[in-house]
Parts: C-alpha cells; structure tokens; sequence
C-alpha cells in the first residue's frame, strides 16, 4: 500500500510540473499574438539633408543589411519618424542610416568609420561593425514607440 502511495504522489507531481511547462508556453505564444503598430523616433539628426534609410528585421532576416521591411523618409534636423503599421507581433530589430548625400549606401571617412548617421534599436553600437541582430532585438508584444539617438562619428572617430 506504502508503494502505491508513493507512486500516486510521483505520478501527481510529475503532472503539475508537466502542466506548469504547458502553462508558461502558453504565455510566451500569447505574447506574440496579433498586430502592431511601431512608432521609431530619430533625435540628434543633424541636417535636413537627403533621407533617413530604416530596416525592421525578424529573426532570420540579414539585419542590418537586408530586412524583410524597410521605410525611407525625408531627413529632418533634429528628429524624424518612421512609422510601421499592422507588424505581427514577434522578435525584431531596428536599423537606420542618414543618407545625407542621398547615393543609398553609407558612406565611410577615411574607409573606415562611417560618416553618416546611423541607429540603432536599444541604441547600442557595435565595436567594430554593426550590432547584432541580439544586441538590437526587442519584443513588439503591443503598439509601440521607441526613441533612438543618431549617432555621428567625426573623422577621429569620436
């Protein structure tokens, strides 16, 4: 009887554990259900000059590079905004480049540090390149608005 017992309180335990697994996941696909409206704000833009080049990349996109969305807007001294609307809800991040000169490519001082403005989600940078796609990642689980700081290098890289 002291056997079967015990293997009723395993066998019970092992159930709730089963169901709290079963439970948190749940939440987690609840958490990217539906569409979404993201709002990025540019401040620190200096010049009215050109465009300002954006991409919102999903897991799996080539990010910065090529994503699946990508909006161009005319610059604005001071700030701009990009607006994405109706984004299912999921993992994503953001990349931007004021393309002062409009040639759509960002340009380099000295073929080394770029001489254009650049952003990015969560406002990091890259040590040698861009971010990551990590670094940069954030969770559109609901209509958004994000600020990032453009960012200017001068030739010194400063």
């Amino acid at each position: 009887m002291r056997n079967k017992g015990f293997m009723a309180a395993v066998l019970g335990a092992a159930i709730m554990f089963l169901l709290a697994g079963c439970g948190e996941k749940a939440q987690d696909s609840a958490k990217f259900e539906g569409q979404h409206d993201l709002k990025i704000v540019a401040t620190g833009v200096r010049s009215s000059g050109g465009y300002m080049r954006a991409m919102l990349c999903a897991p799996g996109d080539n990010f910065p590079n090529q994503c699946a969305l990508a909006q161009d807007v005319e610059a604005k001294e001071g700030q701009v905004v990009w607006e994405f609307r109706s984004i299912p809800a999921g993992q994503y991040a953001f990349a931007a480049y004021h393309d002062e000169n409009n040639d759509k490519k960002i340009n380099f001082a000295d073929g080394r540090m770029p001489s254009e403005g650049l952003m990015f989600s969560n406002n990091v940078m890259g040590r040698a390149g861009p971010p990551s796609f990590k670094q940069s990642a954030f969770d559109l689980t609901k209509s958004t608005k994000m600020v990032v700081q453009a960012k200017y290098f001068n030739q010194n890289g400063e």
